[in-house]
């Protein structure tokens, strides 16, 4: 007579073979208090490094914003830079230098969201102004594209590059789209990216007061953080003689679901010369760029 497995094993054995529960699934890798230290202690630069980074992500010079704004500073890290205004406290544009080496890299993602310790309490946003059932955390760098590093790639997670997204806007279009940038940054070998947030709900083409720009509520009834009105990214390559050549496509923040297949086609439609978000932001995004014919608007093919 042939011997079985007791029932308890091959319950066992079976519990094995089957896909992870959903509950199983939705976890996730999260950093630990050892890497946010030493990711923290990564944010910190000299005034030489500060500079290097800013020669390297903004090689055409670092954006110039309207004369009448207040309250925006800079906070430069190696891998990227946020331009952040506290009265809105999320970052009104962000900008990064990636090489193909940097976005081919095959490190998981880990989670690492916290307040950036740069910043006074009164002006950051936190995890707990994000609880709540509407939007998404947003990066505007993104972490997909620092896995060549893990602190890196954590530095993403600071709370300071976040921004309200609509559900369906973070998980569908946004995320085609950064993932078409990781593409061309592939196949041209090097991009630099100026990805920022656009502010005019009264729709008259100019950026809204920050003080008048709805604020998403948090379960504990704080509204602190302003919502957008449009994402864009500013996308730049060299072309065979080393000229600048550049893609800007500036997106409406909705909550409408995109498929893949539909990608291209949407994003294409939306693209815009420069001027155009230039002229929403208030902002000078290539001071030190004369040649106005680099800044017309071009599509890149998706392949």
């Amino acid at each position: 007579m042939k011997s079985t497995l007791p029932t308890a094993l091959f319950t066992a054995a079976l519990l094995l073979l089957l896909p992870l529960s959903a509950e199983a699934a939705k976890k996730k890798c999260k950093c630990n208090k050892d890497q946010k230290l030493r990711a923290n202690a990564r944010l910190t630069l000299t005034e030489a490094e500060q500079a290097a980074a800013i020669a390297q992500h903004l090689p055409w010079g670092y954006p110039t914003s309207p004369a009448n704004t207040a309250h925006e500073h800079r906070l430069i890290q190696q891998y990227y830079i946020i331009h952040y205004d506290d009265d809105l406290r999320t970052p009104i544009w962000t900008a990064y230098h990636l090489e193909e080496d940097i976005v081919d890299n095959k490190l998981s993602r880990c989670d690492c969201f916290r307040a950036d310790p740069r910043l006074i309490k009164a002006v950051r946003s936190t995890t707990t102004d994000y609880t709540e059932p509407i939007y998404d955390r947003g990066h505007m760098a993104p972490s997909a594209a620092f896995k060549a590093d893990s602190l890196a790639m954590f530095n993403t997670y600071m709370m300071s590059n976040m921004a309200p997204q609509h559900d369906n806007f973070n998980r569908d279009i946004w995320r085609f789209f950064e993932e078409y940038v990781r593409d061309w940054t592939k196949e041209y070998g090097q991009v630099w990216v100026i990805t920022g947030a656009v502010f005019d709900h009264d729709g008259n083409g100019q950026r809204d007061g920050d003080n008048t720009v709805p604020r998403m509520e948090s379960k504990n009834g704080k509204q602190r953080v302003g919502v957008a009105t449009h994402f864009y990214k500013i996308l730049t390559r060299k072309d065979e003689d080393g000229n600048p050549e550049i893609m800007a496509i500036l997106l409406p923040h909705d909550d409408i679901e995109e498929k893949k297949a539909d990608a291209p086609a949407y994003l294409e439609q939306h693209i815009v010369p420069v001027d155009d978000i230039e002229a929403v932001t208030g902002i000078d995004f290539f001071p030190s760029l004369e040649v106005e014919e680099s800044k017309k608007a071009v599509w890149w093919p998706v392949e």
